[in-house]
Formats: C-alpha cells, structure tokens, sequence
C-alpha cells in the first residue's frame, strides 16, 4: 500500500509538472480522448440498433418515443449515417491526439533544459506524456460512465464498482502475501488486469441473465448500454493502472527528462526485491550456496564449512563463484548465476554441457537449477587456474584444433541449423556493400565490386565444408588444471557451428597453422578437404567479425587475401 501511495504521488507530482508547461494541451488531449472513448462507444452500441430495426418488422416498443415518429427506413438510414461518423470521429480524434502529443512533448523537453540523455529520449518523453493523458482521461471517464449508469441501472454500477474494489483488494493483498504472485504482477501486471477485465464482464453478462430471468429485468436498450459500458469501463481501469505501471517503471527516466533538480542515475533494485547482487553478498550465499552443492550431489557441508572464491569472468550480469569444501579441498566447484535478462546464454550454454561431447574442453555440467528465479549452473572443477591473458594466447590455437576435432553429433547440428544461420547465410550482398563507405582508392573499390560479384562462389564453398565448434572470444576464460596441465574453457555461452576454420585466427601465422594442420594427420584423415576453402573460412569470419563492429578498413586489409584464395581454388578447380 506504501508503494502505491507513493506511486500516486509521484504522479501527481508528474501531472503538475505537465500542467504548468502545457495546460493548454494537456486539457486538450484529455478532452479528445474522452471524445474517442465516446465515439467509439457508439459506434458499437448504433450498429446494435440497426440490427434489432433490420429483425423486426415495425417499430420495438423498447425504443425511444420518439423513433416511433419516424419512417423506419429513414431512421436505418440516419443510424448508420450516425455509426459512419461516430466512427470518423474516434479516428480523427487519435490523429489529433497524436499530433498534440508530439507538440507537448517537445515543449517539455525544452522546457526542461537538458542535455540528451540517453537514446530516442523524444520518443520515451512522447510515449511517457500519452500514456498519463491516457490514463487522467480514464480516470475522468469512470466516475463519469459509472454515474451515468447509475442513473439508469443503479445495481449495476454497484456491481462493478464493487468488482473494481474487489479485485484492488485482492491483488494489493496477495501482492503483500504471495511473493511468486508480486513477480508475476511485476513482469506481466497487463494481463493480469486484462484477465480479471474479462472476469468482470462475464459477470456481468451473468447478472443481466439472472435479471432477466428471476427478477425485475431493466429495459432491453438499458441492458445493451450496460454490456458496453462495462466493457468499456473494465477497459479504461486497466489502462488507467497499466498507464501508471508503466510510468512508474520508467521514474528514473522521466525524473531526469522533466525535472529540473533530477538526473538520471542508474536505478537501483527495490527495497525487498530480489537481486542478483544481493544473492552474492557474504552474508546471505551461505543459504543458498550449501543446498544448491547438496542438489548437485556433494557432501553437506554447513556454510561456514564452504571456501568462495570470486572468478573474473570479464561475463556482464553473469557471476562465477568458485567453491570448496575446506575438509575436501581437492573437490572443487564452479558455480555460475544468470541474471534475468541472461537467461537465453545460460539455455545455450546447458544445452551444449547437456550433449554428452566428451571431446568438448569445458567443465562438467553437474546441476542446471534456479536459485531465487536466477539461473545457477554447477560445474564439477580439479584444482588449477585460470590463465592470464599472454598465457592465454599461446594456448588459444591448441584449443582451436581440439574444437576442429571435437565429433559432433547429428541431432545438436540439427537443431542448431535449424534455429541459427550459418557464416554462408549471415553473408549479404548488403553488408559487404557497405565496406564502400571506407574505399579511398579505386582499387579498393574494385576489390569490393568483386568480392560482391563472387558471393555465390563464396556461399558454395563455405557450404561445402564441414561444420565444427566454435568458441569466440575465450582468452579470459581458460583454466589450467594443476594435475595434469589440461585446458578447459569456462564460458560457453556464445558457442556456435560453424563451417570449417571459421573463428581460427588469422592474424600473424594463424592461417598457415590452419592448412598445416588441415593438411596433414588426424586432421586431414578426418575431413579430406581442401585447406584453401577453409582458409577462405577462417577470412570471411573475420571479415564479417570486423564488419560488424564497423571496422572497415580491418575489412578492406582481408580483402586481397580472400580473393587470392578463392582464385587459387577456381584455377584447382579447372586443373582437375
């Protein structure tokens, strides 16, 4: 109830705000959405009447007077001219509402006097300032329809204002009680609100019938009225509570664009509302840090019984603990947490440790749990270390090979062709085109055109090649074991297939060491390919690598080499 309060203030303090800059279009917004809302009920509620005119063969008693004094075909007539315009006027209701909303908005933003914040900062202040025009003309609308139904069906506006405070009590309450319900309300509060919307009308649907059937019904037109403007009230109240939501949502934002003595800081979690940090904190992992190794099939152990270790993971939102039990220091654990917005890394990295690759370099997958609704993984680690980056660069072409020679089985290559494009497919004529942009010489020019006229060739080899695992990006990320100085990756969540040499350096002697390989034993015995066409794979992978990040002129520097290559396999392929 505290948050609400404070939520209704802060919006006061908001609509005040807009009020003093542009009272003038604040009024005028509220008034023509009240007009739409108007409108477009009438729209619905005249067609109804037409219907009932077309059904019958004179005029119903249950219509007014004063249609009894007119032809019917005539009122048919004037009814729908009626519905046409009704519906017209909604329509342009919106689009002026529209255009005066983008007028305060910039008067706002100039108003206040601020450098830009943050990206499409116009965009959110527009949207922000509609959305409560909205939601004060909602809460003008629903006294104003319920005291109109009261006027005619009094039980009926009883019932749903009663239903309306019902259901505020019900979820204020279990919000306060069922923690799993307040996430819920917090993540998916529209649908919430649009269920019990629902609830509420078929509610009222059901009083008419039992009106009608065994008590003292009201009259037929009250009835219809009624029907509608429940629907429509049910409907306001829950744009009226989402519009607010959503405002709330955004307070830091809105604070920085609108006031004055605000700025925008990053916002903080909620006092009582779970955070990934907070998890992490000395005092509270040991809750949760013996149970989840208890899951994951180790001794139990007591907290104070547990050694952690923070692991840099250089992984934004995606901690690594290392743990130990002190009485069996050789049994080591690497426990990793995914905060909300990582799920979808942490899925692909279990889907990969779930595969039963046994040739894959990465730590056993013990546990794929939830703690606190974070994602945890548990990793079975051996006493080592993980290595400093110049170590690591000697040792990234070892893992390479090892990932070239890892079996993959048919089902996982499956599903992932099926779910993710390959280097062949992400390969356009549009993104090459833009390495234009960086040409200062017509042989650069001419090196584009051409490489842009040979796609289909590309696509055909790398298409041609077998595909392999790749693990961008590992050097932060390699552990040493002490026992036998084995290497293992500890991050795999932007794993990927792709064709062969594709991800293998290419930079110094990386190209060379990739033919060699490929060239002779184990390697050569297991795919008889050309080397050439996965050395062009290993270039176009980096080509697109440098592209993406917008470094042209890295790109233009392949070039040269990319189409040596594939003119080295056209003159092989004529030869044979």
């Amino acid at each position: 109830m505290i948050e609400i309060l404070s939520v209704l203030r802060w919006s006061l303090s908001l609509g005040a705000k807009f009020y003093r800059v542009v009272p003038f279009l604040t009024l005028v917004i509220v008034v023509l959405t009240l007009v739409a809302q108007i409108a477009s009920l009438l729209s619905f509620f005249l067609p109804l009447k037409i219907i009932i005119l077309l059904g019958s063969e004179g005029m119903p008693r249950y219509f007014p007077a004063a249609f009894a004094q007119l032809d019917r075909d005539l009122l048919i007539a004037w009814l729908s001219g009626a519905t046409i315009g009704f519906f017209l006027l909604s329509l342009l209701a919106e689009k002026l509402i529209a255009r005066a909303t983008e007028v305060a908005a910039g008067k706002l933003l100039g108003k206040s006097q601020k450098m830009v914040l943050f990206e499409n900062q116009e965009d959110v202040a527009a949207r922000a300032y509609q959305r409560y025009s909205s939601a004060l003309a909602a809460g003008v609308f629903i006294p104003l329809a319920l005291f109109a139904l009261g006027w005619f069906y009094p039980s009926m506006a009883g019932l749903i204002a009663g239903y309306s405070l019902l259901v505020f009590v019900v979820f204020v309450t279990a919000y306060r009680v069922s923690e799993r319900f307040g996430e819920y309300l917090d993540q998916k509060l529209g649908a919430a609100l649009g269920l019990a919307a629902n609830l509420g009308f078929f509610l009222v649907f059901a009083y008419l019938v039992v009106e009608f059937i065994f008590l003292s019904p009201p009259g037929f037109i009250i009835a219809i009225i009624s029907i509608l403007a429940s629907r429509q009230v049910f409907g306001r109240a829950t744009a009226l509570v989402s519009g607010l939501h959503g405002l709330a949502q955004q307070r830091p934002r809105l604070d920085a664009l609108f006031f004055h003595s605000q700025v925008l800081v990053s916002q903080v979690p909620k006092p009582g509302k779970k955070s990934l940090w907070s998890l992490l904190q000395p005092e509270v992992r040991g809750s949760w840090l013996p149970q989840v190794l208890e899951e994951a099939g180790a001794q139990s152990v007591k907290a104070d019984q547990l050694q952690v270790q923070w692991l840099e993971s250089s992984k934004p939102n995606m901690p690594q603990l290392l743990v130990s039990n002190t009485d069996t220091p050789d049994q080591t654990f690497l426990v990793k947490l995914f905060d909300f917005n990582r799920r979808s890394p942490a899925q692909h990295e279990a889907t990969l440790a779930t595969e039963g690759l046994e040739q894959v370099p990465m730590p056993g997958l013990i546990l794929a749990t939830e703690v606190d609704r974070f994602a945890c993984h548990v990793y079975q680690m051996s006493p080592g270390k993980v290595l400093k980056i110049r170590r690591a660069k000697k040792v990234v072409s070892a893992l390479n090979k090892q990932f070239l020679m890892t079996q993959l089985s048919a089902r996982l290559v499956n599903r992932y062709v099926r779910s993710r494009p390959l280097l062949a497919d992400r390969l356009s004529s549009e993104v090459l085109e833009r390495l234009h942009v960086a040409c200062s010489s017509r042989v650069d020019t001419l090196l584009v055109a051409e490489l842009v006229n040979r796609l289909s060739e590309l696509r055909s080899h790398l298409k041609s090649l077998p595909l392999v695992l790749v693990n961008p990006n590992i050097k932060r990320s390699i552990w040493q074991n002490d026992a036998d100085q084995s290497l293992i990756v500890l991050n795999w969540d932007k794993w990927a297939i792709e064709p062969l040499g594709a991800g293998w350096p290419v930079a110094g002697k990386g190209l060379a060491e990739l033919v060699d390989y490929l060239a002779a034993g184990e390697a050569k015995d297991r795919y008889q390919v050309d080397p050439c066409k996965a050395r062009l794979s290993a270039l176009l992978y980096s080509l697109e690598e440098f592209t993406n990040r917008q470094q042209f002129i890295a790109s233009l520097k392949l070039l040269p080499d990319i189409l040596d290559t594939l003119n080295t396999l056209q003159n092989d392929a004529i030869e044979e």
